[in-house]
């Protein structure tokens, strides 16, 4: 029945109906009904339209904080969250990769290893000073002039995302992989990254879940 009421041509232009998320919509609709009923008395003049403010806020907090995913370095295990978009992965506190960002390193790591395994190497100082052995660091560096450690957030959001795939003996202390050549588009002779289609992928695989 709330359903319904949101679908009704007078409701098209409420808060409500602003919410992306459909339960969400749902949710914040009954919460602010229940209010209504519970909390006013007949001389509550305006109350209604501010506890609909209250329940409205509450419902946009919940719904922007269900759009990020836990996650937690893969060395040293330091949690951070993460958000997909149309234009590439936002860290909450920074830093953001574009989807240019990521598939010029992606490019750069299959330009030096192909299919082979390749660290994350990504120490400051030594990717800075050219001492770092080529990985995901320096590829990163390389391809983007941002600070290699970065990388730390970026390998393991890729991982999540099925775009690099733990090699045997993965561990925290001993962290290679490979590209997933298929999922990135390089398995039959292509010598670029189809990112659109592999993000398009990521994002449908997201909603569906």
């Amino acid at each position: 029945m709330l359903s319904d009421v949101l679908e009704q041509p007078a409701a098209q232009n409420s808060r409500f109906n602003q919410i992306e998320c459909f339960d969400t919509r749902l949710r914040a609709l009954e919460a602010a009904l229940f209010m209504i009923g519970y909390d006013l008395d007949a001389t509550q003049t305006g109350a209604s339209a501010a506890i609909s403010e209250q329940v409205m806020d509450r419902a946009q907090e919940d719904e922007d904080d269900s759009f990020w995913n836990d996650c937690q370095t893969l060395s040293k295990g330091n949690p951070f969250r993460y958000k997909l978009t149309d234009s590439g992965i936002a860290i909450e506190g920074g830093p953001t990769f574009t989807l240019a960002d990521i598939s010029l390193t992606l490019m750069q790591l299959w330009t030096d290893f192909g299919s082979s395994a390749f660290p994350l190497a990504n120490s400051a100082t030594d990717v800075r000073d050219g001492t770092a052995p080529k990985g995901m660091g320096v590829a990163y560096f390389q391809a983007t002039g941002a600070n290699p450690p970065n990388t730390s957030k970026l390998a393991a959001v890729l991982e999540e995302l099925g775009a690099i795939v733990p090699t045997a003996g993965y561990s925290a202390r001993s962290l290679s992989w490979t590209l997933d050549l298929r999922r990135l588009g390089l398995d039959q002779g292509a010598h670029t990254i189809d990112i659109d289609s592999f993000w398009a992928e990521v994002l449908r695989a997201e909603q569906e879940g």
